[in-house]
């Protein structure tokens, strides 16, 4: 799978998200490698369609520094993230967006529910 570029960065793998390197003040973050971690960003992305390469997710996708609460990033500028940062922001996918605009956030994704379903996610794979 080859990664997304467009002219000198690459987009957002969020459903709903029009952030791009070239056009962001955002820092982008590859996919963990860890499986586990892999899906809960996917799923967290609501990028289900990734769910079927998480091996290679850390390879070719990217999520911007928006979906991610400032207690996840290791420092003020935001462009480092905890080892074990989840993205718990995610984009709304009602009303109409632009690549220039400003992410229309609808909810966020508690640390609770990411932990809670975490576990379920780990005897998911176990089962594959």
């Amino acid at each position: 799978m080859m990664p997304k570029l467009t002219k000198a960065g690459f987009v957002c793998a969020a459903r709903g998200c029009k952030n791009k390197q070239y056009l962001s003040r955002e820092s982008f973050f590859l996919f963990p490698k860890d499986i586990v971690r892999a899906r809960i960003w996917a799923i967290a992305g609501r990028r289900e369609d990734l769910l079927e390469n998480l091996e290679s997710l850390h390879r070719s996708h990217r999520l911007c520094g928006a979906h991610f609460e400032a207690k996840a990033f290791l420092n003020d500028l935001r462009n480092r993230l905890q080892p074990e940062a989840v993205p718990t922001i995610v984009p709304s996918l009602e009303g109409p967006s632009s690549a220039l605009q400003d992410h229309n956030y609808s909810f966020f994704i508690p640390d609770t529910f990411m932990l809670s379903h975490a576990v379920d996610i780990e005897s998911e794979i176990g089962k594959v």
